[in-house]
């Protein structure tokens, strides 16, 4: 019991193993030939605070004090961080949590509903605060994007901006001819719509479901005009189609190709794809014999370097079918006024003649035949899908994004507008709203910056050789004033200030390739740059 009693106690805390030194003396150093286990260093206690803990394991580390420091750096930074996260989840959700958890016993209802307006106007501003962070740590992650894809796209442009593609893409001529050959296309299909009216050629039209599947609407062959109900013309009737245009070609060639052809009407292109940049073009005539024919002369142009073919029209044509709500007759007369608001505001932008626009709107039949008379008029004159109220750029175009048509169900009792006819309804209105095909712009030598330049040259060639003579740089002819020299020269010299109008427009065709290639995934001409 003596020898029980004088016995060191051993503590209850964990002891970690302290490996001392071969030379250093103690209980705890291991000799040759002793098997008595090594002595454990007592750990600190669980409930010290991370910096007692990590002071106190940093004392006896063998590292030093510098690294043991560091480290406790570290672990007190990673430690205040998860205890800002788990003060924040743990913050009272409501007034009672908070009266139980925040408030000591005998408070005032006054004095609590005071502390809790404070509590809640402090939590707010540090969500505010926590909400501002990460939106300026995520404007700042979109800008270093931005600026890396600018990058890429003022190398990229340096390798593309000679090849005919990028002039059809990004040039402001081309543009500018892509605008006039809608306007002209709008105006001639319009026209022919007209004529065809008179004809009665559209006797019979109706856009309700025939032969219904489901969802899926079969409707009869394209052929010329189409055929009734529906009257669907396929682009792919009557055009020739070149498939792998090199990027060496412009369409703007082959159109040139293309309307010394008779019976040429308009063509169409797809976007580059691949590497390669290679590119689809359809040209679309008004009969079959004037496609063959074409088909013979283009085929033989070397430069084009494209399978040239006649386009395979659709054996058949599926469609989707409407809700039954947009057969309700309050909606077909609703239907039937913005169909002829939308008509009147697309022949104005696009420049067709009123009394056409007044043929189409006045012609008699029944609330339903004017709508589907305005319907077909939409897609055939302009490419507009009335229920998808989608503006197209050509035919086919129309046809990917929204199909041949879309139908009404011939059901015998539609129900009442609902959701689907609300949302029609404001996409219809917000288009009518926005309409808008503005001119593109083209420099002038009086725009700016081209007008600053010509000046620059203008003064750069008038010379002033003696007291009231005075000639021009270019050609050393004499005048006897300034303002003579730079009449001349505007007039004899025309080429230097046409150069300068060049320069400005393939200035502004990088502008634009760069400005559409700086967003993520906006680059279509896809080069490889480092």
């Amino acid at each position: 019991e003596e020898s029980e009693r004088r016995a060191p106690q051993r503590s209850p805390l964990p002891r970690r193993r302290q490996r001392r030194g071969p030379g250093s003396g103690g209980p705890g150093n291991r000799q040759q030939g002793d098997s008595s286990p090594a002595r454990w260093e007592a750990r600190p206690p669980r409930h010290m605070s991370p910096d007692r803990r990590s002071s106190s394991s940093s004392s006896s580390s063998p590292m030093g004090s510098g690294a043991s420091k560091t480290d406790a750096r570290q672990r007190r930074t990673a430690n205040s961080r998860s205890a800002s996260a788990s003060s924040s989840a743990s913050e009272p959700g409501n007034f009672r949590d908070f009266v139980l958890s925040r408030l000591p016993e005998g408070c005032s209802p006054e004095e609590a509903m005071e502390k809790y307006q404070e509590h809640e106007r402090r939590a707010k501003q540090r969500r505010d605060a926590r909400a501002a962070r990460a939106a300026e740590r995520a404007r700042v992650a979109a800008e270093q994007k931005a600026e890396e894809w600018r990058r890429k796209a003022e190398q990229a442009v340096g390798k593309v901006q000679g090849l005919s593609v990028f002039f059809d893409m990004y040039h402001p001529l081309s543009h500018l001819r892509t605008y006039d050959l809608r306007l002209r296309a709008a105006h001639h299909q319009a026209e022919a719509f007209v004529q065809d009216m008179a004809k009665g050629c559209f006797q019979g039209l109706a856009f309700y479901a025939q032969d219904a599947n489901g969802e899926r609407v079969v409707l009869s062959p394209a052929s010329g005009l189409g055929e009734k109900p529906h009257f669907v013309l396929d682009p792919d009737v009557n055009t020739v189609l070149l498939r792998g245009v090199r990027p060496t070609v412009s369409v703007w060639d082959i159109y040139d190709a293309a309307a010394e052809c008779p019976g040429f009407l308009t063509l169409s292109w797809t976007d580059p794809t691949g590497c390669d940049f290679l590119r689809d073009v359809r040209l679309r005539f008004a009969s079959a014999e004037a496609a063959g024919q074409a088909l013979q002369q283009i085929a033989g142009e070397a430069v084009l370097s494209a399978g040239a073919a006649l386009a395979q029209p659709a054996s058949n044509h599926a469609g989707l079918m409407l809700p039954p709500e947009m057969s309700h007759p309050d909606r077909v007369r609703k239907d039937e006024e913005l169909a002829a608001t939308i008509l009147r505001q697309l022949d104005a932008v696009t420049g067709v003649p009123p009394e056409t626009t007044r043929a189409v709107l006045d012609a008699e039949g029944t609330t339903v035949q004017k709508l589907d008379l305005s319907i077909l008029y939409l897609r055939r004159v302009h490419h507009f899908c009335f229920y998808g109220a989608a503006w197209c750029r050509d035919a086919w175009e129309l046809r990917q994004r929204c199909g041949p048509l879309l139908v009404r169900d011939p059901v015998a009792e539609p129900p009442v507008e609902g959701e689907w006819a609300e949302k029609h309804d404001w996409r219809l209105r917000k288009f009518a709203s926005t309409i808008t095909l503005e001119r593109p712009r083209v420099l002038g030598c009086d725009d700016e910056p081209v007008a600053t330049k010509c000046e620059e040259l203008v003064g750069t060639l008038t010379l002033r050789i003696a007291e009231g003579r005075f000639k021009c740089g270019e050609c050393q002819k004499l005048f006897k004033g300034p303002e003579y020299v730079r009449k001349h020269v505007r007039k004899a010299h025309a080429h230097l200030l046409e150069k300068l109008r060049q320069e400005a427009h393939a200035d502004a065709a990088r502008a634009a390739f760069v400005e559409e290639s700086s967003s993520i995934g906006g680059m279509k001409l896809e080069i490889e740059v480092a």
